[in-house]
């Protein structure tokens, strides 16, 4: 029976291609209509995330990109050697971006701490001090008290 049912098809395979629609893409319907890819391609360009474009077509960010890399290999534009490339370049350069910028937490780090034993220092100086001003200022008292005693 499947056999049958293949040998019919592939008899009528050519008819049927001709009565879809010009863009028709096998598989699962787009929640993006394909008279807005070329837009969706120029934000995406432009610099607008696929979140955002994903929120406005109320699809997943996978669905948008899939939609792009659809209409780009349409147009012959996608290349996925360069695309991966580039990407890679990006992410190495975001690498050396984060890398800086641990570098640059590391140093507020330490200058932070140096700057807090500096301070700790002096804290522990001045409390030093107070307390031998405290026990100067008894003993006077004390020498105070004494010399009335001794006096009387």
């Amino acid at each position: 029976m499947r056999d049958l049912l293949r040998q019919r098809l592939l008899v009528r395979a050519d008819e049927l291609a001709e009565a879809l629609p010009e863009g028709y893409v096998h598989g699962y319907s787009s929640k993006i209509p394909a008279s807005h890819r070329d837009e969706i391609i120029r934000r995406r360009r432009a610099g607008e995330s696929l979140n955002a474009l994903a929120r406005e077509y109320r699809c997943h960010r996978n669905t948008v990109s899939r939609a792009i890399m659809a209409r780009l290999i349409e147009l012959g534009e996608y290349h996925p050697a360069e695309f991966h490339a580039a990407q890679r370049q990006r992410r190495a350069e975001g690498w050396e971006h984060i890398k800086a910028v641990w570098a640059e937490r590391d140093a507020l780090s330490r200058d932070a701490a140096q700057a807090a034993e500096v301070q700790q220092a002096r804290l522990e100086a001045a409390d030093r001090e107070a307390r031998r001003e405290h026990r100067r200022l008894l003993q006077e008292r004390l020498n105070e008290r004494n010399r009335r005693y001794a006096g009387a």
